[in-house]
């Protein structure tokens, strides 16, 4: 009943061999497949290694795939458009100036603003817009968080004008029409369409105009910097 020579046979023989060769030596059988069974482990252990080493080099081709999408998405495309703004290089108002702000709030008041058409030189077509922040309330001493709807500006130059629309809108809540004493007035949009600028060629300037009166009474405030032009080149 030799174990090693069991063992080192036991690739070679039959099942019936065996069961024949455990039953004439019951030591074997208990020697032989705690033998099998020690080796099973390390097979396994080797196999879960094996696994183991794919994940973690699926995991790091992953991470590179992910890594590089995100610098692609990034990094900026030096072909890409750039966003600019241009400010106003006047403005005038006929309005009520308080603390800073003019209020055209009642017929008759304006605020106007001028614009370099050269500042828009290589800007991309249909990329130019009017944005606008001001203040917006709903009267005289009014309340908080009131929008204005469909606010005009027309813009002008020598040669040629465009009507552009916008809406303010007001963040601020709650919206309450007693005096806030001009908290939650801020209000904030963009020209709904963007500026026409071949209509405008050939002009050196660009006047933009904003008159009362506005949908609902609205009272809107302004000031130079309150329109300004976001394009992109």
């Amino acid at each position: 009943c030799g174990v090693q020579d069991y063992a080192r046979d036991q690739g070679r023989i039959t099942d019936a061999s065996r069961s024949s060769a455990q039953s004439a030596c019951p030591g074997l059988k208990a020697k032989t497949e705690g033998a099998v069974q020690a080796q099973a482990p390390a097979s396994l252990l080797m196999n879960a290694e094996v696994f183991q080493m794919r994940r973690r080099s699926i995991g790091v081709v992953i991470t590179a795939l992910l890594m590089a999408a995100g610098l692609l998405v990034a990094a900026p495309n030096p072909a890409s458009a750039t966003a600019a703004s241009l400010g106003a290089t006047t403005y005038t108002a006929n309005a009520d100036n308080i603390a800073g702000w003019d209020w055209v709030r009642s017929a008759g008041q304006n605020a106007v603003w001028t614009f370099d058409l050269a500042g828009l030189s290589g800007a991309r077509s249909r990329s130019a817009y009017l944005n606008i922040s001001g203040l917006v309330t709903n009267g005289v001493n009014g309340g908080s968080g009131y929008s204005a709807m469909s606010v005009k500006f027309n813009a002008t130059c020598e040669s040629g004008s465009q009507l552009l629309i916008a809406k303010l809108v007001n963040p601020f809540r709650p919206t309450d029409p007693v005096n806030s004493g001009g908290i939650g007035y801020a209000a904030y949009g963009a020209s709904s369409s963007s500026v026409n600028l071949p209509k405008f060629a050939g002009c050196t300037t660009l006047t933009v105009t904003a008159a009362y009166p506005f949908t609902s009474g609205r009272h809107i405030a302004f000031k130079k910097d309150a329109l300004t032009i976001g394009f992109s080149k």
